[in-house]
C-alpha cells in the first residue's frame, strides 16, 4: 500500500468518525418502553448533585430493605410448608420429643 492508499484511509475513517452519534444524542431517540431518557447530570452544579446523590442513596437503601424482607418472607413461607409436609406426612412425632425421657 502507497502513500496514496493511507491517506485515503486516513480520510475515510475520519469521515466515518463524522457520522458516528453519541449516547447523548437526544435527536433521534430508540429507547424502548421501560427505559426512561437518559439525563444529562454533567451540567449539575454541587449541590444539586449532591442532593441527587442523597436520592439515589436513599431509593438504593429502600429498595435493599424490601428486598431483604421479600427474602425472609419467602424463607419463612418454604420452612412453614416443609414443616407442614413433614407432619402431614408423620415424619416428624411430636409426641417423643414431648416426653420427658427426650
Amino acid at each position: 500500500m502507497g502513500i496514496r492508499g493511507m491517506t485515503d484511509s486516513i480520510k475515510f475513517n475520519d469521515w466515518q468518525k463524522s457520522k458516528r452519534k453519541t449516547i447523548y444524542d437526544l435527536s433521534d431517540c430508540k429507547r424502548s418502553g421501560t427505559y426512561k431518557m437518559m439525563d444529562d447530570h454533567r451540567q449539575m452544579n454541587i449541590h444539586e448533585y449532591a442532593t441527587f446523590q442523597k436520592e439515589q442513596f436513599k431509593r438504593r437503601r429502600k429498595e435493599q430493605r424490601w428486598r431483604r424482607l421479600r427474602w425472609l418472607l419467602v424463607l419463612f413461607i418454604t420452612l412453614l410448608i416443609v414443616i407442614g409436609f413433614l407432619l402431614a406426612y408423620g415424619f416428624i412425632d411430636w409426641q417423643a420429643y414431648l416426653s420427658p425421657t427426650f
